[in-house]
């Protein structure tokens, strides 16, 4: 009896690698080659493409660049897949990988939880592969570390305006699974965080994961406040804080010191000034910035930007080198006399001028 459901199994096994031996077939007809990638045929003439970066030699007819997704024009006919839901039956199905030279059998080991925290897959799933049962239909689109389900795809596909919130902060986990806010944009108005707060609750709620929290943040209209409740230096309070439209993150680089419209070598040399706030324009092109209130500039421009951060409530006194001369820049006098330039000396007794300007926050 033991042979017979053995030798029943293997035939069964023998029968299912031979159905899925020609996915890989059927899929090669509606992928297209991109770069170094693939894209997936929605129809005769649309493909969609997930990738951290636009592709090349394709025309774009839509993105959402901070999730990663793309609608291209194909360059001949495809035969397309059906996009369909992933249900719990088909989870708990024969279900793999699909790419456009193999097929992998697997399973669903976790759901999508989030724009960024995709569904996670038994097998690896490579960017633009597919989750199938039957190859001419797919249920989530592979993005490398996991997969993008269906309901998210859609709503790339029906949409036509992707934006974002913004609390003009970023997050990090820290022990015991607490939010902390890492980094606060200095001269922006409106911004009610500070570099260090530990968040209790959003809108009333207080998250259950790192992951809610930023989800909940992405989901924020642009252009309205949202209140939150922090420990700041020991002691819960409640702030209002500006949601600004998403210019960077998620998939995207983020833009630090962006309000500063400064843009600085790795050594904090200027390379390009734009429309700076009020007092930065007596740093020119050139300039070295190598000390702030005494603290000297990091060699990593994160910790740098991190530093400008901390110090943009106060008086801001740079230590510059312009043309092998040290002087001081000193920003944002609060209570000071108005601007002004005096002159004096730095910490290494050389001669140095000090510029007074009061900064007032854009």
């Amino acid at each position: 009896m033991i042979r017979i459901i053995l030798s029943l199994a293997f035939i069964f096994t023998l029968a299912l690698s031979a159905d899925y031996s020609r996915c890989a077939q059927r899929l090669a007809l509606s992928m297209e080659k991109v770069g170094n990638s693939t894209a997936v045929a929605l129809n005769e003439r649309e493909l969609l493409y997930f990738g951290a970066e636009p592709p090349r030699g394709f025309e774009i007819i839509k993105s959402d660049r901070f999730m990663g997704l793309y609608l291209l024009k194909a360059k001949k006919k495809m035969v397309p897949l059906e996009l369909r839901e992933l249900t719990d039956d088909v989870a708990q199905s024969m279900i793999g990988v699909g790419t456009i030279s193999g097929f992998t059998l697997g399973k669903i080991t976790s759901r999508m939880n989030g724009f960024l925290e995709y569904a996670k897959f038994s097998v690896p799933t490579p960017p633009n592969s597919v989750i199938t049962s039957i190859c001419y239909q797919f249920y989530g689109l592979g993005a490398g570390q996991g997969f993008i389900e269906t309901p998210y795809i859609k709503r790339f596909l029906e949409g036509k305006n992707f934006r974002y919130g913004d609390l003009g902060a970023l997050f990090v986990q820290g022990a015991n699974g607490r939010i902390l806010v890492d980094y606060v944009e200095p001269f922006i108005e409106g911004i009610g965080l500070q570099m260090g707060d530990e968040i209790v609750s959003i809108k009333g709620k207080t998250p259950l994961s790192f992951n809610e929290f930023l989800q909940g943040i992405y989901e924020l209209s642009p252009g309205g406040e949202v209140d939150l409740r922090v420990i700041r230096n020991g002691k819960e309070e409640e702030i209002i804080t500006r949601v600004f439209n998403r210019k960077g993150g998620m998939l995207l680089p983020y833009d630090y010191l962006s309000a500063l419209q400064i843009q600085f070598s790795p050594e904090w040399v200027i390379e390009q000034m734009g429309d700076t706030p009020p007092g930065f324009e007596k740093l020119q092109v050139g300039d070295q910035i190598l000390k702030l209130n005494n603290k000297p500039m990091p060699p990593d421009f994160v910790e740098g930007a991190k530093l400008i951060s901390s110090q943009s409530h106060g008086q801001m006194v740079f230590l510059v080198v312009r043309n092998g001369f040290q002087f001081f820049v000193t920003i944002n006098q609060r209570g000071g006399g108005g601007s002004g330039i005096s002159s004096g000396r730095n910490d290494g007794g050389s001669g140095a001028l000090q510029f007074g300007g009061l900064l007032s926050e854009q």
